[in-house]
């Protein structure tokens, strides 16, 4: 009976341990501390990221988590990449309530150094579709209507 007692006690102890550390884990996951007014996020190994927007000619545009310290062209892949037509000679990055700033990606490329853009909490990436793309991509449109006034001009002419 007194080795049954022991048993339980360990067998309760165990529960409290894990139940206590599921509430310490599970809060350090989600401690947002408020920088540069946005908010970083640390996991439970103490990395940090964050929440950033990728918007426009992208193939998957929305917000993404990253980890602070993210190149450039990760945070792209991470949205899928730009999408053929992409004006990529002029990447805007506007910082909430503060600057915009634009980045040419060929010049990006060819930088040794790609750690010079650090990006902050809620920064929103816009990448603008090129105007060849645009008007190439609503072709479509263009060719009815043309086909259209060729027929109004064949009947006015008949």
């Amino acid at each position: 009976m007194k080795n049954l007692m022991n048993r339980s006690k360990i067998y309760l102890a165990i529960i409290t341990f894990l139940i206590f550390n599921t509430i310490i884990y599970s809060q350090n996951i989600h401690s947002p501390t408020d920088i540069l007014g946005g908010e970083l996020y640390t996991d439970s190994d103490g990395k940090v990221y964050m929440n950033i927007n990728v918007l426009g000619h992208v193939k998957e545009a929305g917000n993404y988590k990253i980890y602070e310290g993210t190149d450039f062209l990760t945070i792209l892949a991470s949205a899928g990449g730009p999408l053929d037509g992409a004006k990529l000679s002029k990447i805007m990055v506007y910082r909430a309530g503060k600057s915009s700033f634009s980045i040419n990606l060929n010049e990006y490329l060819l930088e040794n150094d790609k750690s010079t853009f650090i990006f902050y909490p809620n920064d929103t990436i816009y990448i603008k579709q090129s105007n060849v793309s645009y008007i190439l991509s609503k072709s479509s449109v263009l060719n009815a209507l043309l086909t259209l006034l060729n027929v109004f001009l064949i009947i006015n002419n008949s």
